[in-house]
């Protein structure tokens, strides 16, 4: 129904000032505007995970209640398959007209290119400049960095010149979250990242000229930011602590009886999404000088939030190093406890 259609009670702040901005470009009232979600990822396939599918999904952020997880694909194809650049272009392309449509609210009288209906576009012809019930902008674009840059041109994380399309931070100034941190005063607007996009020789996202759509829309998701990154990383720390904990001859034994406990928390707690192993090698850092990371799935990171928080309740002392770790994991638990299921 459309009214359930415009519900903007799930949005963030961020994409409430999006689609309140796109609004007022495109002179629609804000209550009468649907806020759309855009997600790219790689989704990796075959017996051995050897592959992966290249998908966008569209999604309603809004909107609550029954509906709120769904997620509609409306591309995918096999990573092998794929020009760089051409290919997302190619498809972005197609997006983008669809989404002028939903802006204006008005379906389509030609085809993308602007080329005229073919023969079998009959049903589109004859719907052609019939108007459309509601409207609707993008107001979020989400994926991980690698996905920015291949897709959406944005910066690398590693880019020497500036990292961020919000602002001119650099990879050695990120570290710096402090309240007069340099980065703070030296933010980019939508058309300072067009400028950088330009000077880097590239050619601009076809999405760029969706109706509404500024670099205030795109975000990283939850999924790689937080259940791949942060959380993987103070997960294979915090583990690793504990270990000093668990009774055992060596460091393996009591890596098998913290996965006992493991296991008897998921039994109390039903957990879905569960680890089947967890050995030495699991903690481990991948690289030198990189502290422990947790090697699992975002789901299965997801599920160990509250044991750990549970844990390090139960076993950590007062001393400086415990006390902020068993803090942290309250913290991180707490954060978890604010995401929708």
């Amino acid at each position: 129904h459309p009214e359930r259609l415009l519900s903007q009670e799930n949005l963030g702040a961020e994409s409430r000032r999006n689609l309140a901005r796109a609004a007022q470009e495109i002179k629609a009232h804000p209550g009468q505007l649907i806020g759309l979600g855009l997600w790219g990822d790689g989704v990796p396939c075959n017996w051995d995970r050897s592959r992966s599918i290249e998908c966008f999904t569209m999604s309603l952020p809004g909107i609550d209640g029954e509906w709120e997880n769904m997620r509609m694909p409306i591309w995918a194809t096999n990573k092998k398959f794929l020009v760089r650049h051409n290919t997302f272009d190619d498809v972005l392309t197609v997006v983008t007209w669809s989404l002028r449509c939903l802006a204006i609210g008005v379906m389509p009288s030609k085809r993308h290119d602007l080329s005229a209906w073919l023969p079998t576009d009959g049903l589109r012809s004859r719907q052609a400049k019939t108007p459309l019930p509601v409207k609707a902008v993008l107001c979020e674009v989400r994926g991980d960095w690698a996905f920015m840059k291949q897709c959406f041109r944005l910066p690398p994380s590693n880019e020497i010149k500036g990292c961020c399309w919000r602002c001119r931070v650099t990879p050695d100034g990120i570290r710096d979250a402090s309240a007069d941190a340099p980065w703070r005063k030296q933010r980019l607007d939508h058309w300072d990242l067009i400028k950088r996009i330009h000077e880097d020789n590239a050619n601009c996202s076809p999405l760029m000229g969706a109706p509404g759509l500024r670099s205030q829309c795109f975000a990283m998701d939850w999924l790689h930011v937080a259940d791949l990154g942060i959380t993987c990383n103070f997960l294979g720390g915090l583990f690793k602590l504990l270990l000093r904990k668990m009774e055992g001859r060596n460091e393996s034994d009591r890596c098998s009886q913290l996965f006992l406990r493991m296991q008897q928390f998921y039994k109390e707690n039903k957990t879905e999404s569960r680890l089947d192993k967890l050995t030495l090698s699991m903690l481990r850092a991948d690289q030198a000088k990189k502290g422990p990371k947790l090697r699992a799935k975002g789901a299965e990171a997801r599920g160990l939030v509250p044991f750990a928080a549970e844990l390090a309740d139960q076993l950590l002392r007062d001393d400086e190093e415990e006390r902020a770790a068993k803090l942290a994991a309250r913290a991180l638990h707490a954060c978890y406890q604010n995401l929708s299921t």
